[in-house]
Parts: structure tokens; C-alpha cells; sequence
């Protein structure tokens, strides 16, 4: 599947975004799904229109660095500062922007984060 992705981003303009994708994933804050178009978020804020699926990123990115939240975003686990769990969760990313997190995924997500955390930088669960 990554060589397939790799043609596919070899046939597109080669944009800052999928440069960083391919060569600098650490730098990736967020990744979201509008409608049919998928959006990099980085660290700085910055934010690239990707002409690649968001599954297809996925397929790509380092699976113990990013994980699926929702139908709309895949998260950089070393890039969630704070996580907040109260009626409606959220993610605190290191950007500054706050990520919803379904009710349904609540656990899922502090599994992520405390497993991916040990021994690193740890985001912070907060419980209200």
C-alpha cells in the first residue's frame, strides 16, 4: 500500500504537506477530513490542503505515532498536551486547536495516550 501511496504523491504537485507527510511526520500535529477534503495541521499552526484520502494517509503515517479519533481526524499522540474529559472530551493539541472526541472513543483515547506516553513527554488527562 505505501508504494501505491508514494506513486500517488509522486503523480500530485509536490506541496509542503506531502513532503512532510513522507519525510517529516514528527512535525504533524493533526490531520483533518472536511467533506472531501483533508487538511495537515502542524505544530506552528500552518494548515495544507492534502489531494489524498485520509485513509490513504493513515496507510502511511507511523501507526504508534497516530491514531483515528472520530471520522474526522487522525491525531499525532506526541502532539496532545492536555486531554479533557468532561461531557463533551476534547484534545488540547500543541498547535492550541481543541479536537472533539466522541463520547464513544473516550477510552479508546486515554489507552492511546498512556500507552504511547510511557516513559516520554505525557499529555495531561484532566477529569471534570
Amino acid at each position: 500500500m505505501e508504494n501505491s501511496f508514494l506513486n500517488k504523491v509522486a503523480t500530485l504537485e509536490h506541496s509542503k504537506a506531502l513532503l512532510t507527510i513522507v519525510e517529516h511526520p514528527h512535525t504533524i500535529c493533526y490531520l483533518e477530513s472536511d467533506d472531501l477534503s483533508v487538511y495537515l495541521v502542524q505544530e506552528n499552526g500552518a494548515r495544507f490542503a492534502v489531494n489524498v484520502l485520509l485513509h490513504e494517509l493513515e496507510d502511511v503515517l507511523p501507526k504508534h505515532d497516530f491514531f483515528r479519533c472520530g471520522w474526522s481526524f487522525t491525531i499525532n499522540a506526541n502532539m496532545v498536551k492536555e486531554f479533557w474529559v468532561t461531557a463533551e472530551p476534547m484534545l488540547v493539541m500543541a498547535c492550541g486547536h481543541i479536537i472533539p472526541v466522541p463520547l464513544k472513543e473516550v477510552y479508546k483515547v486515554i489507552n492511546v495516550l498512556e500507552l504511547r506516553h510511557r516513559g516520554q513527554r505525557k499529555a495531561t488527562i484532566c477529569y471534570a
